[in-house]
């Protein structure tokens, strides 16, 4: 786990995607996409996923990624199993002693040129601290 500042990024943001399977890689979407995951908090709402992209141009944008301190960690799983890594990890997030804003930004890392056995795949996972420190 590790504590990182970002700048204000603009992304383009599909939230009409089924959750049944979303596709998103570097060749599709650029280097600088990912998914977001909503409704973390509610265990009695559906976990909410929006693909993103980040945009040069913010006239393009339909939704801001807030500047600020952001609590990430890595982690690895096989692509079936994406969702069930990324929630583990957010476990990790939730028991820190960081307090969290329910937004996560999920990402694969390097996964076009990085290797690891047996159909595993490096990803990070970040959320907004409510109070940047």
């Amino acid at each position: 786990m590790f504590l990182q500042d970002y700048d204000e990024e603009s992304l383009s943001l599909d939230e009409t995607l089924s959750q049944e399977e979303i596709i998103t890689n570097y060749i599709v979407d650029g280097y600088h996409s990912g998914v977001i995951l909503k409704n973390l908090d509610d265990s009695n709402e559906r976990i909410k996923i929006s693909k993103y992209r980040k945009v040069e141009d913010s006239e393009l944008a339909n939704y801001r990624k807030e500047r600020g301190t952001y609590v990430g960690v890595y982690f690895i799983t096989k692509e079936k199993d994406i969702l069930d890594g990324a929630l583990k990890a957010l476990s990790i997030i939730k028991k820190s002693e960081y307090s969290t804003n329910g937004i996560a930004y999920l990402k694969d890392v390097a996964a076009d040129f990085v290797n690891i056995r047996d159909g595993y795949m490096p990803f990070l996972i970040t959320m907004k601290l409510e109070d940047d420190i």
